[in-house]
């Protein structure tokens, strides 16, 4: 009972219960009572405790939210109550007074009333598609709609389809409703105070929103407002401040204080206007300015039930905020008010007269203006601003004595308790001195006294209230408005008269036009604490968000703060240090939610990298898979040095094809000149994934063979050559749109002479030279940096003479002889001049010939001679002659080649960047600067040679006298030479000196065993590519001489150097040898192929020798070898895809910091290294741009003041980012601007209007995104229904009353405002700050935590590579990835484990877990992949041990070696109803067998059949088998000779699932002994299967392991391709049982049955110990799953025993942390979420850990 009690007493609601005993009564108040006091404390204690910042529950501050919500409705319906008891307070004189006061107010002003809207009001559809849109806004965020509100929706859709039909119901509401719904209200929580807000039933909100539009239309035409009525839709908030600050400055004598003037300035918030409103009151005073039904439909609206949950009341007494025309009842009301405080003439006075009222702050006249002490008044909803001066000291003292006179103050104690604005420093606050301290109080008592204390008052002790006071002892004027804290010091009262600063305006006299004072800014602390609050609250509805939905509610506040406030966040310290404070929060919370175990919170980690399949030089020369690169590995830079692989990623995204086309040899790129090669024009994009040499060809033409033959030439391959179009080999690549392309621009200036104008005119000669270069600069529009062709014009034309000496005089001169050969040419032609006269123009500086009536043909009828320099068609100089062009052009090229260092600029730029370049030149119908791609330079040496230098090996054996590099480079020449066939080419091919120097030192140098050593056979001659790594990875020398040796066979030299090296294509390899060896000699290269032959291209300086294509023995060199090199870079031209090719895998790497990113491709391509982006986030870095002032010492000072900040926690002095701030425009310049655009704008359409035209966009294109508002809203679509939109400015910020949500932009509105900043600038100037990357907080997220890769700290898992293979709980395996929820896999008890979860990630640290004795069988897993071991002791039973490999490799190396892993006896379950077998077990395993024997092993067949007929009948087999296996049929001795001589493509070479998984032993046992029978041999103890087939072999130590039996899979090295030899372990006795006649059959059956009993008849023998290495692998994505289970082990398909992956949480568990970690981790001030996070790191026990029970479980 006292439950219900007390639920009744929370519910307000009555509980007595008729006929209960007293006592009872008694007992169940007292507990109610003390529960209530309790109940309440609480909520009041943790509101408290929520206002000062106490971190708290969410639940608990929800929870909170909702009791205060109970207590104020209490309170309310106490309210109410007392109303209906006691009220209404508003005495009858006062309200005759009221009402008195509004009616001559509204006669004076000749307002007329608003009428009912009529049935065909015209402009009723604007006003309802403005209704309806603005009450659509209200959900347009909202992604989660209850059924209100998708019932509000569903109405305002309704309404747009049928607006006719929704006027006439709204209409008929207004006349007709008088009874409504009722309203729902909720607080919203600012944990600074609680923001009530209504819900409204969705039909009368949409007749509220229209009669609000159409009401605030009517009054604007009507001129109801007064000036000082605000918010108004004319400025937005910052402006109304300065417009305030500047009102203040332009009164008149407003800083005079000579003769004891004061300025007093008072800011009061009206207390409890809202609730204090009369219903009654409210209704008359409507009923003057509209019609009577509207006026009763709007207080009868107020008159509502407002309902929370099980508490409802009726509204008697004051206003529902929440309701759509409640800001225009309470200006209205609120103008009554500020009648009663101003009086009416001075209203009057304000106001001005109603046929010509003035605007804000204006007088008509300063006659008017010092008529009252009452300077200025405005009123910001509830919030009152009145500035009072004083001109007559004697005023102020009438006023102070009537204030002591009514509050006497004896001991000067008015003093005690004046409210000061302590956000300022000490000098700058208000002086209390007695004069002014009384004279703000007496001001403040005088306001007070003139407001009705039943309508509304002023609290002194508000914390709103402040009354400044400027006097001869106070030289500041103190004030807060709308979030700005204001200081105006005048000039005549600043010491020193320094420049503003930033965070202050500068006030100018309107009248004198000086600056004379200046207003200084801060941030409000109530502001400060919004702001606060604001995050708090975004920390606190984090949950399970995504992290980039945290980013962006920051973002999104912070625009907010920083678009408003501007500059006085900067000058405001304990904003900035807020903002670090905010930043880091957020940054923890994120940090924290990384223990979430749902990924979709992850944001996406883009990194810049290739496709998979791209092969990458390392730096000894070898090539590897870029999927294949790991961190530790060595790849081979640009330059020729090495980099160190510091981080490996991967993923999937799309990819685009990047395709090089080298330049033909016949168009090489000369040294020191700026010619291009063959297809060096602009890039062209096209979508084709391969392109052959015809697309490349600049004029279309087919390139010409220009090798020509050295000696005598094959003729088939000369034939051929022409008609080698395609690429042989495709230097093309794969890789995502954030690749970064290494492109080389040409940077070389040329000069450029334009067609002379000689031949068109017989007297002048005209033309230009001009000088283009090429420079990188910054794109505004694009946002990056991209290439530009400059031109610097010289033109010359002989009508010129400014440049010349005397011009005047010189062009007067030539007019005058011009005219005389004009006359001299008429007469010749026999034409008669009727006139030839010069004119001196001296608007143009020229001279004109004119004429008439001569013949058109002989001479134009006029000439202008020039004495000015202005250029003709834009260029800079215009000169009199070709020759001083020529001169001054050759000046400024020479001048440009200086300044240019390098032939070619690098332009590092992302494919999508790229792309986005040449659509944007082809757009603008420009021709895109000719971009090339590079090769690598000259390798003069490889890091690590030695190891496969076969050649430089060979040679220091066989080398005589120390000679090894010649040995080397001869044995290098003489390969070349075999490689290109010099054995086996026709008589006369080849110089007889040449063949004669190969065969000596093929005898000399054991050519033949470096062939063998590298594993070349002479009958295919086919080099594979281990063996073409080995050769380009020796010294350059022997490269130098291999590439010889081949040109000296099959190479034709043609155009100097450049020479062909012809092969057939099935001997494409050797061409690629030389390929790759002359890219990596810094040669240009390129390939083509025709139907029959390749042909390798090269150009360079190939020897020092003058002819390499006929070395002869006598003049051989070796340093002509040794000094071979190029002089020129390796480039070749591009295509790029416009549109992804492939959806698939990439993969990439980052080199160690301070190497260069630039590495090569394997194909000697450069490419750029692939820093990763975090391009989820996008968070704004504020802590790191706007920092505490003491840290100002890390910034870069300018001239402008501070530009740059230190880059965060990165620490690194040399890194500065932008300012935001700087991009940012000030409110002052904003203003300043905004009168200047609108002022032209006017000017503007005057005149247009007097052209009788329309302004276009042309005219407006320099303002166009300027002004308060933008000039852009003038041309928006729906302009001319946003004109009707009044009042929409307070309706925005009226919004908090309606909509749970807050709104950092309540001030403005883009539709009526337009944007008024664009952060676009800076967007992209911190991207460039950054090195390109996307996301700003890349460089400081994830520092605290000591990670070092984001992916690292939350995606590495426990799990395998893919193409692992599992054992499934049928016996049958199945890939890892291929794995799916519900799977039931082979657990190590023989139970199946189900998988619960898939694990996936892009990219982990991997280790391989090797097996010797299992053929080096390889398991790839993760680093912190969980192993089962054993501790093997022989002494004891085996002791399993789970640890990761990170901690496996940690272990010493005593610990590591006597652990082994564990490999399982599978007991498969007995199928429900299972099959005959098809086959017999033995018979099978001969299957197997003799599909593998080789003809050496294969026996006869009639021995085969002999021991097939020995072997035990069938019969027999089915004694033994009879209880668990059924045989289909008998294998009689004919089958088994029909099995025997069966072809090899019938034979099964896998074990069928059937019996590899059949539930009995000896079934699996008999296969092995049949497989043995054909390949095995009986040892002394165990059974040996030899096979050349690694399948095979793998497949019956498969059978073995599963069986429980020891066995071992070792390869033997005998021969080249290796052999496979399987071993069992068997009995002696066994071994030796059978007589040699039948060894085979006896002693393989008898072993069978020895292995299936000593399984049987085992108790202890479930595993099995396998030793087993580590070492390092290559990152590549990897797979894993959760399985149920006791100990969540499963078993692989090669038997071993493994951990089953978890998610981050328990990895996080797992793993060891430093204290550097766990102390970023825990940087955090939320307290409880540290406790959350702690314990999942390093208090935590595995899941099967065993606990001891208190009672002894």
């Amino acid at each position: 009972n006292g439950l219900v009690v007390h639920n009744c007493y929370k519910a307000n609601v009555p509980w007595q219960v008729p006929g209960m005993p007293a006592p009872v009564e008694n007992m169940i108040l007292r507990y109610v009572k003390a529960k209530a006091d309790w109940w309440t404390s609480v909520a009041h204690y943790n509101r408290e405790r929520i206002r000062r910042g106490a971190t708290v529950d969410k639940a608990v501050a929800r929870r909170n939210a909702g009791r205060l919500t109970r207590l104020w409705l209490k309170a309310e319906q106490e309210r109410q109550r007392s109303y209906l008891k006691d009220g209404p307070y508003v005495g009858a004189e006062e309200a005759v007074a009221i009402y008195t006061t509004a009616v001559h107010w509204l006669e004076a002003r000749r307002f007329s009333p608003i009428p009912f809207p009529p049935l065909s009001y015209k402009h009723d559809p604007k006003l309802l598609v403005l209704a309806l849109e603005r009450l659509r806004e209200s959900h347009a965020v909202q992604s989660h709609l209850n059924s209100s509100q998708r019932e509000e929706l569903g109405l305002i859709e309704q309404a747009f389809d049928n607006p006719h039909e929704t006027l006439n119901r709204i209409k008929r509401l207004l006349l007709t409703q008088r009874a409504f719904k009722e309203v729902g209200i909720e607080f919203m929580d600012m944990y600074s105070h609680l923001i009530p807000v209504f819900d409204v039933e969705p039909l009368e909100k949409i007749t509220d929103a229209y009669l609000d539009q159409y009401l605030w239309y009517e009054a604007d035409k009507r001129r109801l407002w007064a000036p000082w009525v605000k918010p108004a839709d004319a400025e937005p908030a910052p402006l109304l401040v300065y417009k305030w600050c500047q009102g203040i400055n332009n009164l008149d004598g407003a800083w005079q204080t000579d003769e004891g003037q004061c300025t007093v300035m008072l800011e009061a918030r009206l207390a409890r206007v809202f609730e204090k409103i009369d219903l009654t009151l409210l209704n008359r005073l409507l009923r003057l300015i509209v019609d009577h039904n509207l006026a009763d439909y709007m207080t009868a609206k107020n008159n509502v039930v407002i309902s929370f949950k099980d508490m409802n009341h009726v509204n008697l007494y004051g206003l529902v905020r929440g309701l759509q025309f409640a800001p225009f009842i309470f200006q209205y009301y609120g103008m009554i008010i500020d009648l009663l405080l101003l009086g009416l003439p001075r209203a009057s006075e304000i106001a001005g007269p109603p046929n010509q009222p003035n605007d804000f702050l204006q007088f008509r006249d300063a006659e008017t203006e010092r008529r009252h002490p009452i300077r200025m008044y405005m009123r910001y909803i509830d919030k009152i601003y009145m500035l009072l001066r004083f001109d007559d000291a004697d005023e102020a003292r009438d006023l102070i004595q009537r204030f002591l006179t009514e509050n006497p103050d004896p001991n000067n104690e008015n003093v005690v308790g004046y409210n000061n604005k302590r956000c300022w420093p000490r000098d700058s606050r208000m002086r209390l001195m007695k004069h002014d301290v009384n004279l703000g109080r007496a001001v403040f008592w005088e306001m007070k006294n003139r407001l009705p204390r039943a309508l509304t008052t002023i609290d002194w002790d508000d914390e709103a209230t402040f009354v400044s006071v400027y006097s001869q002892d106070n030289p500041n004027l103190l004030f807060d408005m709308a979030g700005f804290e204001v200081r105006i010091l005048p000039r005549c009262r600043q010491l020193t008269d320094a420049p503003p600063q930033d965070g202050s305006w500068a006030l100018v006299d309107d009248r004198t036009k000086e600056r004379t004072a200046t207003a200084f800014l801060r941030v409000d602390d109530a502001s400060i604490q919004r702001f606060n609050n604001r995050i708090r609250q975004i920390l606190m509805s984090s949950g399970s968000t995504t992290f980039t939905k945290i980013a962006n509610k920051f973002n999104t506040a912070l625009i907010g703060l920083m678009t408003y406030f501007r500059e006085a966040v900067v000058h405001t310290r304990e904003m900035l240090d807020l903002l670090v404070k905010a930043e880091t929060k957020i940054q923890s919370r994120i940090m924290l939610g990384l223990n979430s175990k749902d990924s979709n919170r992850m944001p996406p980690v883009i990194f810049y990298c290739y496709g998979a399949g791209l092969h990458v030089r390392m730096a000894d020369g070898t090539t590897r898979a870029i999927e294949h690169v790991g961190v530790g590995d060595r790849v081979l830079g640009d330059d020729g040095s090495p980099r160190d692989v510091a981080c490996v990623m991967s993923g999937k995204a799309p990819l685009y094809r990047v395709a090089l086309i080298p330049p033909a040899s016949g168009n090489r790129l000369k040294s020191g000149d700026c010619q291009v090669p063959l297809g060096f024009n602009a890039p062209v994009v096209r979508t084709a994934s391969s392109i052959s040499v015809r697309s490349i060809c600049s004029n279309g033409d087919v390139p010409s063979s220009t090798a020509a033959e050295s000696g005598a030439s094959h003729s088939s391959s000369e034939e051929d050559i022409s008609n080698a179009y395609e690429l042989l080999y495709d230097d093309s690549f794969l890789c995502n749109e954030k690749h970064r392309l290494v492109i080389r621009v040409a940077a070389k200036p040329s000069l450029i002479e334009h067609a002379s104008r000689t031949g068109q005119s017989h007297w002048s000669d005209a033309g230009s030279f001009a000088v283009e270069a090429t420079e990188l600069r910054f794109d505004s529009a694009l946002g990056f940096e991209r290439p530009y062709t400059t031109r610097q014009h010289f033109e010359y034309n002989t009508d010129f003479f400014g440049l010349s000496e005397n011009p005047k005089a010189q062009a007067r001169a030539e007019a005058f002889a011009h005219a005389e050969r004009m006359r001299r040419l008429a007469y010749e032609a026999g034409a008669v001049a009727d006139s030839v006269y010069v004119w001196h123009d001296k608007q143009k500086a020229a001279y004109r010939i004119m004429s008439h009536k001569y013949p058109e043909q002989l001479v134009p009828p006029c000439r202008s001679v020039y004495y000015g320099c202005g250029p003709v068609s834009g260029s800079s100089l215009v000169f009199n002659s070709k020759e001083e062009a020529l001169k001054s052009a050759k000046a400024a090229l020479a001048a440009c080649s200086a300044y240019c260092s390098s032939a070619y600029l690098t332009w590092s730029v992302s494919v999508c960047d790229y792309l986005a370049y040449v659509k944007h030149m082809d757009a603008c119908s420009e021709t895109p600067v000719p971009c090339v791609m590079a090769y690598g330079q000259r390798v003069d040496s490889w890091t690590g040679l030695g190891a496969s230098a076969r050649i430089t090996q060979l040679a220091s054996v066989v080398s005589e006298n120390g000679r090894r590099a010649e040995a080397a480079a001869e044995l290098g020449w003489a390969l070349g030479g075999w490689l290109c066939g010099i054995q086996s080419v026709d008589a006369g091919q080849v110089a007889d000196t040449v063949l004669c120097h190969w065969e000596k030192i093929a005898r000399a140098r054991s050519l033949d065993r470096l062939l063998s050593d590298l594993r070349l056979s002479s009958a295919s001659k086919q080099v594979s590519m281990e063996t073409r790594d080995m050769l380009v990875s020796e010294s350059t020398g022997v490269r130098q001489a291999l590439l010889a040796g081949m040109l000296d066979v099959c190479g034709r030299a043609a155009d100097g150097l450049c020479v062909a090296i012809s092969q057939p294509l099935k001997n494409e390899s050797v061409l690629r040898v030389a390929y790759e060896v002359s890219r990596s000699l810094g040669l240009q290269t390129s390939s083509r192929k025709s139907a029959l032959y390749g042909f390798v291209l090269i150009q360079g300086n190939i020897s020092s020798d003058p002819d390499v294509t006929n070395v002869s023995a006598g003049s051989y060199a070796l340093g002509g070898y040794e000094t071979a090199a190029s002089e020129l870079t390796c480039l070749a031209t591009f295509d790029v895809s416009s549109h992804p090719v492939s959806d698939s895998e990439y993969y990439g790497f980052q080199v160690a910091a301070g190497q260069s990113p630039l590495f090569c491709h394997g194909d000697f391509v450069v490419g750029s290294n692939c820093p990763k982006e975090l391009g989820g986030l996008g968070m704004l870095s504020m802590g790191h741009v706007l920092i505490p002032q003491s840290d100002l010492r890390w910034s870069k000072q300018t001239d402008t003041g501070i530009s740059h900040f230190r880059a965060g926690m990165s620490h690194e002095e040399g890194q500065l980012i932008p300012n935001l701030f700087r991009y940012i425009l000030p409110w002052e310049s904003e203003f300043v601007d905004s009168q200047r655009v609108w002022a032209e704008y006017a000017l503007k359409r005057q005149e247009a209007s007097a052209q009788n035209r329309r302004l276009t966009l042309e005219d407006l294109e320099d303002s166009w995104d300027r002004g308060i508002p933008r000039i852009n809203t003038l041309f928006s679509k729906d302009r001319h229904t946003l004109a009707y939109d009044k009042g929409w400015r307070i309706r925005t910020e009226w919004k908090q009353y309606q909509i749970a949500k807050a709104n950092p932009f309540w001030w403005t509105h883009a539709k009526h405002d337009g944007k008024l900043w664009q952060l676009n600038d800076y967007r992209t100037d911190m991207i460039q700050a950054l090195g390109g990357v996307e996301c700003i907080l890349e460089h400081s997220l994830f520092r605290g935590t000591y990670y070092p890769t984001w992916e690292g700290l939350f995606w590495q898992q426990q799990c395998f590579a893919a193409g692992t293979l599992v054992m499934m709980s049928d016996g049958s395996f199945s890939r890892i990835e291929d794995v799916t929820e519900g799977d039931l896999l082979m657990g190590d008890d023989s139970q199946p484990r189900m998988v619960t979860e898939l694990i996936r990630g892009p990219a982990g640290n991997m280790y391989v877990l090797e097996i010797p004795s299992w053929g080096n069988s390889e398991v790839v897993v993760t680093s912190n992949h969980i192993l089962v071991l054993s501790s093997h002791d022989a002494h004891g039973p085996e002791n399993l041990v789970e640890c990761t490999v990170e901690e496996y490799l940690q272990a010493p190396l005593s610990v590591r070696a006597g652990l082994f892993m564990l490999s399982a006896r599978i007991s498969y379950p007995k199928r429900a109803q299972s099959l005959p077998l098809p086959v017999d077990p033995l018979m099978l395993g001969v299957r197997l067998g003799l599909s593998a024997a080789s003809a050496s092993q294969r026996p006869d067949a009639e021995t085969l059949a002999e021991r097939l007929c020995g072997y035990r009948t069938p019969a027999e087999i089915r004694a033994l088998l009879a209880s668990e296996v059924s045989i289909s049929a008998d294998c009689s001795v004919a089958e088994a000779d029909a099995l025997i001589r069966a072809s090899d493509a019938e034979i099964q070479r896998s074990v069928p699932v059937d019996y590899r998984a059949h539930h009995s032993s000896l079934v699996r046992a008999l296969v092995f002994a049949g497989a043995a029978l054909v390949l095995g041999s009986v040892g002394a103890s165990s059974i040996d299967v030899s096979t050349d087939s690694e399948h095979l072999a793998r497949q019956l130590h498969g059978l073995l392991v599963a069986l429980g039996c020891p066995a071992m899979h070792a390869i033997s090295a005998n021969n080249c391709q290796g052999e496979h030899i399987v071993s069992c372990s068997v009995s002696a006795a066994t071994a030796s049982s059978a007589d040699d006649s039948k060894r085979g059959v006896l002693a393989f059956w008898d072993a069978a049955m020895a292995i299936t009993k000593a399984i049987d008849g085992s108790a202890d023998g479930l595993t099995t110990p396998v030793a087993f290495s580590v070492r390092k692998a290559a990152s590549e994505p990897y797979f894993g799953f959760n399985v149920d289970g006791s100990n969540r082990r499963f078993v692989l398909a090669n038997g071993l025993i493994t951990h089953n992956s978890t998610s981050f949480g328990g990895a996080m568990g797992q793993r060891q942390l430093t204290n550097a970690q766990r102390s970023g981790l825990n940087q955090i001030p939320n307290r409880r979420f540290t406790l959350w996070w702690s314990p999942t790191i390093n208090r935590c026990l595995r899941p099967d850990t065993q606990v001891f029970m208190a009672d002894g479980s």
